[in-house]
């Protein structure tokens, strides 16, 4: 089997997953604050040296850098955003998961049989 990533970033998923939850997470916290938002949008990226996934470079395989822009637009008070901001950040699965990693516990089975 012959994998092409040249189309697909293998970090396809990190990048979108945390402005998607962040962009929920706003809604839920704007929704329970009474901020009316008209527009929103969260803007992420991040460095990755593709060395460290192709095992060229001891470099670490994943994210070495994530940065995201917030873009809203509203009529509330910027200290109330600035509050809405924090509890985004207090509360969103996937920035928590990023910053304060789960333990994760994996398996292997080979034909349906456990071998690790």
């Amino acid at each position: 089997m012959v994998f092409d990533f040249s189309e697909i970033p293998v970090s396809n998923n990190i990048i979108p997953s945390l402005g998607s939850c962040q962009c929920i997470v706003f809604q839920v916290y704007a929704s329970e604050l009474g901020i009316n938002i008209k527009r929103l949008s969260v803007t992420v990226d991040g460095e990755l040296d593709p060395k460290g996934f192709l095992g060229i470079s001891q470099v670490q395989a994943g994210f070495t850098d994530i940065k995201y822009t917030i873009d809203i637009e509203t009529d509330a008070d910027p200290e109330r955003v600035k509050r809405l901001k924090e509890l985004v950040e207090l509360h969103c699965p996937v920035l928590s998961t990023l910053t304060t990693p789960a333990k994760i516990t994996s398996s292997l089975r080979v034909n349906g049989e456990v071998v690790y």
